[in-house]
């Protein structure tokens, strides 16, 4: 692991929590009952969505780089919809983030730094005044490298070499390396996902890709349901979901849910 990145584990001792909650933004989630809910984890603006249902003010988040390019003012969906995040967050707050950076620039190494230096507004500082701006609070925040990652995704899902493949044609989404988080920390007896949905879809705005893309349907959905399945594998009974779709698609333990 860097070296320079905090452990998820530094308050496993302290904490007698036993349920996370991992959170997304899809519309209408369907929710597991209250008592099994002891903690909520967000990925980017899903903390809406947790404020929304009456949930607690998120454990931890985990936003993208990209929400920094949200900064900028243009007409492209990527960029519309990173903007319509960054505004979504205005009021909400978490006691972590944890910055999810790009992952590197390839090519010769002339081309990776141009590439690197063309993505400023992705940086883990950029992304703090980004926050900051738009009226978000949180507490520590965390900026690990995108090996650390990478290298908790090999970890949790016992090197499993299909979610190997699926993560060398496109890195999962924000939601799944909440949910690498949370399977890390031995203080959660059980991660339970709901809102989540592998589409395009969110609860706070239309999202002005879909548009743009002409499909609804995520880039990242069929790594997704690949690696939640092997992480499904590796932790038997403690990954568990109340979302239908997500038990169907990646063969997780469904639990009921309130709607």
């Amino acid at each position: 692991m860097d070296g320079a990145a905090f452990s998820v584990l530094d308050r496993s001792l302290n904490v007698s929590m036993t349920n996370l909650l991992v959170l997304g933004s899809k519309p209408d989630p369907v929710l597991p009952e209250c008592s099994q809910i002891d903690a909520v984890a967000c990925a980017n603006a899903s903390a809406w969505s947790a404020r929304s249902a009456g949930l607690p003010v998120p454990r931890f988040t985990v936003i993208s780089a990209v929400l920094g390019a949200g900064t900028v003012r243009d007409n492209s969906g990527k960029r519309q919809a990173n903007r319509i995040a960054l505004e979504t967050l205005r009021g909400l707050s978490s006691d972590e983030v944890w910055y999810l950076p790009r992952p590197p620039a390839e090519g010769s190494l002339p081309r990776r730094l141009i590439r690197e230096a063309k993505r400023w507004r992705m940086s883990a500082w950029h992304l703090r005044w980004a926050l900051r701006r738009a009226g978000y609070h949180y507490g520590r925040f965390r900026a690990p490298s995108y090996d650390y990652f990478t290298q908790l995704l090999q970890r949790e899902t016992g090197d499993d070499p299909d979610a190997a493949a699926a993560v060398a044609i496109k890195q999962p989404s924000t939601g799944v390396f909440a949910t690498l988080l949370g399977l890390a920390d031995p203080a959660w007896d059980r991660v339970v996902l709901a809102g989540i949905s592998f589409e395009l879809t969110h609860a706070y705005a239309e999202n002005p890709a879909i548009a743009a893309l002409g499909t609804t349907r995520s880039k990242h959905a069929e790594t997704d349901t690949t690696v939640l399945s092997a992480l499904g594998r590796q932790h038997p009974g403690r990954l568990v979901t109340s979302e239908p779709l997500v038990a169907e698609c990646c063969g997780l333990p469904l639990v009921a849910g309130e709607g």
